[in-house]
């Protein structure tokens, strides 16, 4: 009906209430049926529908933005939509001491208002690390394995934990995990519950002290069998 609006003629869009025609603008702006005007229209519709349909498959409007804009805000925004699905970083990173590297690293997940990133051997944890320049988010149509555990477990494939205090942590096969645990796509993870307390991991201090306070009342529980 708004397309018929705009020919010379208008369009009875309220019969049977009305006889007359409804147009839109005045009559020397109007466009006559079969003239170049409305097939130049007609084809300015067409690439607006095409155009919106490309936007939608590739991850809207904002996506087509930050492709140009290369914006880490737009990149933490579209990650945080793009839910478990998984995802990678690509862009310019500037690390604490000056360097600039051209990465892509997966997004492994949030500490508060920044994303996390996995170097295939260390966890960045931005912006303590560094900072990205410019990015780009590249997401696949796989998503993460995740469980949710209490307690200690051994894992058998290599992941990426988050512990209470909302820090991510990684595990090698053998290691321990506890927490929100996270799995790289196509993984069979499996978990078996920690029967030893003085396993030997590293999580970041918070974990020596939990073994630590293991191993002393170990010895303590040895000393008071010993008396």
């Amino acid at each position: 009906i708004a397309i018929d609006a705009l020919n010379v003629s208008g369009v009875r869009a309220l019969e049977p209430y009305s006889q007359k025609p409804v147009v839109c603008f005045k009559r020397d702006w109007r466009i006559i049926t079969g003239s170049v005007k409305e097939f130049v229209l007609l084809g300015v519709l067409t690439v607006l529908i095409f155009s919106m349909n490309y936007a939608q498959s590739i991850g809207g409007p904002r996506r087509i933005i930050n492709l140009i804009l290369h914006s880490p805000r737009i990149t933490a925004e579209e990650y945080l939509r793009a839910g478990l699905n998984y995802c990678r970083v690509a862009g310019s990173f500037r690390w604490q001491d000056g360097r600039i590297e051209e990465v892509e690293w997966p997004v492994i997940g949030t500490e508060g208002a920044h994303l996390v990133y996995w170097t295939g051997k260390d966890l960045v944890q931005n912006p303590s690390d560094g900072e990205f320049l410019r990015s780009v988010l590249r997401q696949h149509e796989i998503s993460w394995s995740i469980v949710q555990v209490k307690g200690l477990q051994k894992v058998s494939t290599e992941c990426f934990w988050l512990d209470g205090k909302g820090k991510w942590h990684y595990s090698k096969p053998g290691d321990l995990a506890t927490g929100t645990i996270k799995t790289a796509p196509g993984e069979i993870q499996s978990l078996e519950p920690a029967t030893d307390p003085l396993h030997s991991i590293t999580l970041d201090g918070w974990a020596d002290n939990l073994f630590s306070t293991a191993e002393n009342d170990v010895a303590g529980r040895k000393e008071v069998t010993a008396r």
